[in-house]
């Protein structure tokens, strides 16, 4: 089977959905300069080839979603991995899943209500599954930047200013029921999601334009980071010598291009990241000549990731 390759056209289409997941083939294709049918198809194929998939994210705060979670495991043969991920795939609480080349084979990011619903999720979903021979899970306290959508850089949100956002807004049954909906197809129509959610196009506009407007949604387009020429996707461990460094170690981390992911840890590392970088050695030369270089920053562990199955609750496997 001949792998599908992404040209210019591919790449600019790209760019515009992972700006803004719901822009217009119409709008996309004048700034281009290209015929609006010309995008259609494109878009369509970059869909059947599973190369791009466009998914719909609520800000976990805003959602309910108070708990932060890592869980990892291997597994003992191929064929028990095959039928765990089939089944973690359909966990609906599971935003992220990955094949690594660290000491876990699966790592899995979990969002959901609190500890407790943690704790049910993994003993019904997780830790009973075929094959299992060792489990760790950990928590993130909190998420200071989160860019994996590689959408564009924003500015790291520390614990005060995430409340002070949150108090802006509070969702209702059909705000979560909407989220829902766009969550595993970001470019649903208005007219499907009223017919879903059995009520008017209208109220769904309505709501749709308040979720937007107030942040508390994105929608962009995702593609595998090694399709856009990122051969190193990888979580990254920090070490600290002092809690007092946190804040200044986070807005340093912040500034660095690769950086797309920054969180606190409950482990013995302070700080998590996520990178994306051309390649191995790129990614080395990032992390000892910009991260070790921070003021504070004592040690790094790497976790490179081979692969990514579910982005945001949305299956993206290739």
């Amino acid at each position: 089977m001949v792998k599908y390759v992404l040209d210019e056209h591919d790449r600019i289409i790209i760019s515009h959905l992972q700006k803004d997941g719901r822009k217009s083939y119409k709008d996309i294709a004048d700034e281009m300069g290209v015929s609006n049918v010309l995008v259609h198809n494109r878009f369509k194929n970059l869909i059947k080839e599973k190369m791009l998939q466009v998914v719909g994210f609520a800000k976990p705060e805003y959602a309910g979603m108070n708990c932060h979670a890592l869980v990892f495991l291997n597994i003992n043969t191929s064929v028990h991995l095959d039928n765990a991920i089939k089944s973690l795939t359909n966990v609906e609480w599971v935003d992220m899943l990955c094949i690594t080349a660290g000491k876990f084979i699966l790592e899995i990011e979990i969002l959901c209500r609190d500890n407790e619903h943690l704790f049910d999720i993994v003993n019904e979903s997780v830790i009973n599954l075929p094959g299992i021979t060792h489990s760790h899970i950990t928590t993130y306290l909190e998420v200071y930047m989160d860019d994996e959508d590689n959408t564009g850089k924003t500015e790291p949100i520390f614990r005060d200013g995430r409340k002070a956002n949150k108090d802006q807004i509070k969702l209702n049954d059909t705000d979560l029921k909407l989220i829902k909906q766009i969550n595993k197809d970001g470019r649903k129509s208005f007219k499907d999601i009223a017919s879903s959610l059995n009520v008017s196009i209208n109220t769904v506009r309505k709501r749709f334009q308040v979720l937007e407007d107030n942040n508390v949604i994105d929608i962009y387009g995702w593609v595998q980071p090694q399709s856009l020429g990122f051969g190193a996707f990888c979580r990254m461990l920090i070490f600290l010598s002092s809690i007092d460094h946190l804040k200044s170690v986070v807005l340093s981390l912040a500034k660095i291009e690769n950086v797309r992911f920054i969180a606190s840890s409950s482990e013995k590392h302070q700080l998590e990241i996520t990178m994306m970088c051309t390649d191995n050695l790129h990614l080395q030369q990032v992390r000892v000549d910009e991260i070790h270089s921070i003021k504070g920053v004592v040690d790094t562990e790497v976790i490179t990731y081979l692969k990514v199955l579910v982005h945001n609750g949305s299956n993206v496997s290739l």
